[in-house]
């Protein structure tokens, strides 16, 4: 074991430092594009603002770029995208462009963009410090008083002979990630080749953060080895103890799920934690998490018309013990959310695998939970709550198909009763659709299951029922004010409503002509079209080469007539599906509203993510065990859902 441990890890570390110094070889230009976040190393720029045509930033009168570790013993040109976006009244700046103090060129500003190409000279010593001055500066007004130079859209540089080495402490990140992750394959006991490939893998995969953007030049090279020294930690001794658990060694393809979801964990981490990736929404969370912290459990939400919606915190509860370690809130959250994401997709494999007995699509399951769309979505606009939710709701639903009620049933109940309870407290859009499903499961266990699947409807309705009204005590009844101002708007919203229906058209007294409205209307959208757009929300959310797949697992399946837990699980939680998408897509509504409900769909698809997945994976290997040529159908719908995923997880970085 040591031994495959050594040259896995060795493995790791060649195939890392091989990856990345051909990468960086092939493409060594630096970009800083303002399209994005700007990244630590710009100081002295405001942020970036975005038109129709085109993203700039304004600087300061003095902004500088740092770039430890650029090689300079070749000879670089920089490119500056600039103009002075001037008033005719104002005189345009003179800007002058600097390399580690040494002034280079200048050249006065226009108001149409230039490009402004400096050379930067050898030297022994590795390291860029770019100075862009510019004078005189203006102040737009009492409105904005920021000191303004000139409007940067670009900043390009890239050697001169198109070759320079890479920086040393990039090597050193992408040898030591790879090889701690071939190091944890080898520990985790996979076959020889499948380590070996996972671990290549990993190595040419993690080359995409590590080269975007400015982070080859950036702290986070110090990040890198850390996050995979910990995933790779927590992957072999989480092995270890299910295997001491069970007193029995774990399968290959156990141990393959585990490999998976390590990796997938790694990578999205890598992706999130990148200096190129978006903020968005992800500050509003760790200030939520600096007040629970505070002390301030109770807070809402605002929504359209003065209604204001409970926020649920089970998340920032969760990571609260954390942040004695690291005071980065939103670095924090976001590993505590990418953590439950792979550990709710884990589970999906005992729960396929004991009730179908099949280990085959227990794995693919779990492959395809890090291939759906639509999580990368969520999570990337840093709607932290709702994710970590679906992750617990994903949790419940695994708890639902696995639990045998039998001889530890009190335990279970308990254990069932905490994840749900955990999952209700997440999000107040998952409170609803998760209690539907739950009862829904108990129902469907207790009227098309055998004798012994009584006892486990009733423990599963007593832990939802629990759940349900723990989950108000505790939180969501004490916003009185909140449910009394959608009640306010409800009647407003019908009252108009009614009136427009009821009421003639306004005359005028003297002429009895018919006046005409101040503001028309915006046209309803009809209810075909409605259903017809909830139908590409659900291929949208799951991709179409999932949907494809879990459509042909849903059709084996219903032909199978069984009566399993997780089959009676998957036709509850479509009848549940069906309602609550059915009355979104059909129920009257408002053409404002008409965002909030194709929103709400999307959140039921992300509800039932878990079951459309282990559909799918049904799917797939139904279709590969038929014969050559629809394995071939079966790899190429496969490969397609890879690449949809690779995009969406792209765009983190971009």
């Amino acid at each position: 074991m040591i031994r495959r441990v050594f040259l896995l890890g060795l493995l790791g570390a060649l195939a890392g430092t091989t990856s990345v110094a051909i990468a960086f070889f092939n493409d060594p230009v630096l970009v800083l594009d303002m399209h994005q976040d700007l990244p630590s190393a710009a100081r002295g720029f405001y942020p970036p603002e975005h038109t129709k045509d085109f993203s700039f930033a304004w600087t300061s009168s003095q902004a500088n770029v740092s770039v430890p570790g650029l090689d300079r013993t070749s000879e670089w040109t920089c490119a500056l995208r600039f103009r002075g976006g001037r008033e005719a009244t104002r005189p345009q700046p003179l800007v002058q462009v600097a390399a580690d103090g040494v002034v280079l060129a200048m050249r006065t500003a226009t108001n149409e963009y230039q490009d402004f190409a400096v050379t930067l000279p050898r030297r022994v010593k590795d390291g860029l410090l770019l100075t862009i001055a510019s004078t005189p500066t203006f102040v737009p007004g009492p409105a904005d008083p920021r000191e303004l130079g000139v409007q940067v859209q670009r900043l390009t540089c890239r050697p001169r002979d198109r070759y320079a080495l890479p920086p040393r402490r990039l090597i050193a990140a992408a040898a030591a990630a790879a090889a701690l992750f071939g190091a944890a394959l080898g520990g985790l006991g996979l076959a020889s080749w499948t380590a070996a490939a996972g671990t290549l893998l990993i190595s040419a995969a993690q080359t995409i953060p590590l080269l975007g953007g400015f982070a080859a030049y950036s702290p986070y090279l110090a990040t890198v080895p850390w996050v995979a020294f910990w995933i790779a930690l927590a992957s072999v001794v989480g092995a270890a103890l299910v295997t001491r658990w069970r007193r029995q060694p774990l399968h290959e393809t156990a141990r393959l799920a585990i490999a998976f979801s390590a990796g997938t964990l790694l990578l999205e981490l890598l992706a999130l934690l990148h200096p190129s990736k978006a903020v968005v929404d992800a500050v509003f969370h760790a200030h939520r998490l600096q007040w629970v912290l505070d002390g301030r459990y109770y807070f809402t939400q605002p929504m359209p018309d003065g209604v204001r919606f409970p926020y649920a915190i089970a998340l920032y509860v969760v990571a609260a013990p954390w942040s004695f370690f690291t005071d980065n809130y939103v670095a924090l959250l976001k590993i505590v959310v990418s953590v439950s994401r792979a550990l709710a997709g884990l589970l999906l494999y005992p729960m396929t695998a004991r009730a179908w007995n099949d280990r085959n699509i227990a794995v693919v399951a779990v492959v395809l939970f890090h291939l759906v769309p639509l999580p990368f979505l969520v999570i990337g606009y840093a709607n932290l709550t709702y994710a970590f939710g679906q992750s617990m709701a994903s949790a419940t639903l695994a708890a639902l198909a696995t639990y045998s009620f039998g001889p530890r049933a009190g335990l279970q109940t308990a254990g069932l009763f905490v994840v749900t309870s955990v999952a209700f407290l997440s999000h107040v859009g998952i409170f609803p659709l998760l209690f539907a499903i739950v009862f829904a499961v108990a129902a469907f266990y207790r009227l098309f299951g055998g004798p012994d699947f009584r006892s486990a409807a009733n423990r599963i309705a007593l832990a939802g029922a629990l759940a349900a009204v723990f989950s108000v005590i505790v939180y969501y009844g004490h916003f009185p004010e909140s449910y009394s101002t959608l009640r306010r708007v409800r009647a407003q919203s019908d009252t108009a409503a009614a009136s427009a229906t009821a009421a003639p058209p306004a005359q005028d007294a003297a002429s009895g002509s018919t006046a005409a409205p101040q503001k028309p209307a915006a046209p309803a959208k009809s209810r075909s079209v409605r259903v017809l757009r909830a139908a590409a929300l659900e291929i949208d959310s799951f991709g179409w080469p999932i949907t494809l797949l879990a459509a042909v697992g849903a059709i084996t399946l219903w032909t199978t007539r069984a009566r399993d837990r997780l089959t009676l699980l998957a036709a509850a939680s479509a009848l549940v599906y069906l309602g609550f998408v059915g009355f979104s897509a059909t129920a009257p509504i408002e053409p404002r509203f008409v965002r909030y409900s194709e929103e709400f769909i999307s959140r039921v698809n992300f509800a039932v993510m878990p079951v459309a997945v282990v559909l799918a994976a049904r799917g797939v290997v139904w279709t590969w065990r038929l014969n050559l040529g629809m394995r071939a159908v079966a790899a190429g719908v496969l490969t397609a859902a890879l690449i949809g995923a690779y995009r969406v997880w792209l765009v983190w970085m971009l």
